[in-house]
């Protein structure tokens, strides 16, 4: 296809496509085009477009290769670009669509200008990366231009957010409304992990082969049995009560034991359904993981799409490093041969059975020796350890798992069906000896760390009664992975969050990112933080770089008091699970009145859910509550940052990070950590205020913020609200305190 420019240059306010192979003849054949022209400027458009057919561009991604197929004699056509449509500034406008479609909605000038930066972007094929700040309707200033690319440009654009919440938003809330008052039809699509999906075929092949003994486990699958047929999406999250892990691990889908167009339920597939839809899609929406997936997989996984935007991008470094790098632990080992050898028959011949068993005990064996020996070096409490030496670790486990995983694919070659096909059992074989070939890639790269420019370290933590250990191996630069796949492969990549900027600048987020020539926006919120917000600072208290315990000691105190003159309706954010088990057992005893919640007590939403519904509850919690947390109102009118959030030094990743900056003459606590935490303290602060009518009080205990030569660098990343030091002014400011 012509670029976007070159069309703009060739055709004015339309864009040309060349989409008959080969080009070469097309352009040589200047009366047939002319011809065509004619033809279409005179055409009534019902009947030019009833003569069309149209099908979704297949791109090859990694190429420049795409092509759309139409009735002859067209070889080429005129496609409506984005001036055909609505312009942005009049459906974000007073008296708009969206004003028109939406109760209570507020225009807003950044929202705007989102809207129409993005625009830009997407026509120009440029890469951009954008702070907007909380309340300005970011979901809608991009969801509408994006909406716009996808049906002049005829290419697929892809939403992927970091947490549920966002996703639910958009695919529940905000597309549907969209759907219903533009004055245009598109489609859009939710793109989960397959494994979120029920097999039809694996649930009732689990009952013919009996593998549920138990009687909870068969009144289970009877549930789950009656829940397959009525449910129209077939997605765990969407059953109406609670499956088990162990039992839908069982009946879930598996994409290297799909049966394909084998599947006697083929037609009644809801994974298949779901595909449908994504390729029919103008909007595809997914989360960080599955997206990163997708590009580690080599985008084998979602359908193409030209563009990308990143919802919370604030995340996508660490999500990319996760999903890019490699894992090998004994509990997924010992998964594939519990499985192999559980007593289930395969119908493998006797040979070939005894073989496997034979080797999978082997292979048991040696697995369990390379861990007793990680065990032995790093101990059995729970720690993160770097691993910097090759091949530290000796034995045949590579060479046993390689051997069992031989066996067991020629096994699985050797099972037909009726037709002359592998067979059932042979295809869930050969997915097993596939996955015990990736675990054999896994291990050689932690060992012979083959990736010089990866990271790597031994996790072990205890899991109830056992300990659960892992070797990872991490790409350390995740920005020239992205510039080689994610940036070089898309029209346009869009990074967005509240939280992007640190001291007024996008320098740290562009680095770690790869985006350094990147378009940039900065937008503010339209919330008045100065009459909305107070930001208290325990100037008082000791540093804790200097004297932890103590420092700890007194902000144990001082919690107790804030939370005494708010009232309850505080969160309490930390940065280490052994501070906040400290501080819940001393709130607990010392702070009366109060309902004191911690991460862990209950599951998350059943969490939020208790604490919004009691006025005097006050909730602790890490790293998953300082984000994606939307409490309005005044259910919540404190947060309470217990300490600056950087991040753990020896903790192997950011070690590694810290190690290579310092190699390239940069001073790592200031291009590093200081930008790092200064992100994580706004997501925090930015929990406080979610609407207009929000009031309330973030208290900041760690004296570092006002007192620290630094501290002007996290103050200019915080919003423009009051600052203050006195206790007394905490109660005065907010607005309700007390009662049950």
């Amino acid at each position: 296809m012509v670029s976007s420019a070159a069309g703009d240059a060739a055709a004015g306010s339309f864009e040309l496509s060349c989409l008959t192979p080969p080009q070469a003849a097309i352009k040589n054949n200047v009366t047939k085009a002319m011809f065509e022209l004619i033809f279409i400027i005179f055409t009534p458009p019902h009947i030019f477009w009833s003569l069309i057919i149209t099908k979704t561009p297949k791109k090859k991604r990694g190429t420049e290769e795409s092509q759309t197929f139409l009735r002859p004699p067209f070889s080429a056509i005129i496609v409506p670009n984005m001036k055909d449509y609505p312009e942005l500034t009049e459906i974000f406008s007073d008296g708009g669509v969206i004003e028109s479609g939406m109760a209570n909605y507020e225009l807003r000038r950044e929202q705007q200008d989102m809207a129409l930066r993005i625009e830009e972007a997407l026509a120009t094929n440029e890469h951009l990366i954008i702070e907007a700040g909380t309340g300005i309707g970011k979901s809608l200033a991009y969801l509408v231009p994006l909406i716009i690319y996808a049906k002049t440009k005829r290419k697929r654009a892809i939403v992927a957010t970091y947490t549920k919440t966002l996703q639910e938003q958009l695919t529940k809330k905000d597309l549907p409304f969209l759907r219903e008052v533009l004055p245009f039809k598109f489609n859009f699509a939710l793109c989960l992990g397959s494994a979120n999906y029920l097999c039809l075929r694996r649930l009732h092949k689990s009952r013919q082969l009996g593998l549920f003994k138990d009687e909870d486990d068969i009144r289970e699958w009877d549930n789950i049995a009656r829940w397959s047929r009525k449910t129209e999406t077939g997605v765990k999250l969407d059953a109406d009560f609670e499956i088990d892990q162990k039992i839908w691990m069982e009946v879930c889908r598996e994409s290297d034991m799909c049966a394909g167009r084998k599947c006697p339920y083929g037609s009644a597939c809801f994974y298949n359904r779901s595909k449908t839809e994504r390729s029919n899609a103008d909007i595809l929406v997914s989360n960080h993981h599955l997206f990163f997936t997708d590009i580690a997989s080599g985008n084998k996984i979602l359908p193409p799409y030209g563009a990308a935007l990143l919802d919370e991008a604030h995340n996508a470094e660490d999500v990319a490093a996760e999903f890019l790098g490699a894992e090998f632990s004994y509990g997924n080992i010992r998964y594939i041969l519990t499985r192999l050898t559980g007593g289930r028959d395969f119908g493998m011949d006797p040979d070939s059975a005894e073989a496997i068993l034979k080797s999978a005990a082997r292979t048991e064996m040696h697995v369990k020796e390379l861990f007793r020996a990680v065990l032995a070096r790093f101990g059995r409490e729970k720690t993160q350890t770097r691993v910097r030496e090759k091949n530290l670790f000796k034995g045949t486990a590579g060479a046993a798992i390689e051997e069992l995983s031989g066996l067991v694919r020629a096994s699985a070659s050797k099972m037909k069906d009726e037709n002359g096909d592998v067979s059932d059992e042979g295809c869930e074989l050969r997915a097993y000896a596939g996955r015990l070939s990736e675990a054999k890639n896994a291990l050689e790269l932690f060992l012979e760390q083959s990736e010089p420019d990866f990271v790597y370290w031994a996790d072990i933590k205890p899991a109830g009664r056992r300990l659960r250990a892992s070797l990872y191996s991490c790409p350390l630069d995740i920005s020239r992975i992205l510039r080689q796949t994610l940036y070089k492969n898309t029209d346009s990549v869009i990074m967005t969050s509240a939280t992007m900027c640190v001291n007024d600048s996008f320098e740290y987020m562009k680095e770690r990112l790869g985006m350094v020539n990147a378009g940039e926006l900065r937008l503010g919120s339209p919330f008045d933080y100065k009459k909305q917000a107070l930001l208290y600072v325990a100037g008082d208290l000791p540093s804790p770089a200097a004297d932890f315990e103590e420092f700890e000691r007194k902000a144990l105190e001082r919690t107790g008091s804030i939370c005494a003159a708010a009232g309850g309706g505080t969160f309490v954010l930390f940065t280490s699970w052994k501070s906040l088990e400290k501080a819940h057992e001393y709130l607990k005893e010392n702070v009366k009145g109060l309902n004191f919640l911690k991460q862990g007590q209950m599951k998350r939403w059943k969490l939020l859910e208790t604490f919004k519904n009691k006025s005097s509850a006050v909730l602790l919690g890490t790293n998953s509550f300082w984000q994606g947390v939307d409490v309005p109102g005044e259910a919540l009118r404190c947060v309470i940052i217990f300490k600056l959030p950087f991040a753990v030094p020896d903790t192997p990743l950011t070690e590694a990070r810290i190690e290579k900056l310092k190699e390239e003459g940069k001073n790592a606590f200031a291009h590093y950590q200081i930008p790092q935490a200064a992100i994580m303290l706004k997501q925090g602060v930015g929990r406080l205020i979610r609407t207009k009518n929000d009031r309330g009080v973030i208290a900041v205990l760690d004296p570092r913020l006002i007192l620290s030569s630094y501290g002007k660098i996290f103050l200019r990343s915080l919003p423009g609200c009051a600052i203050s030091q006195d206790i007394e002014e905490i109660s005065a400011f907010i607005p309700f305190a007390g009662g049950v």
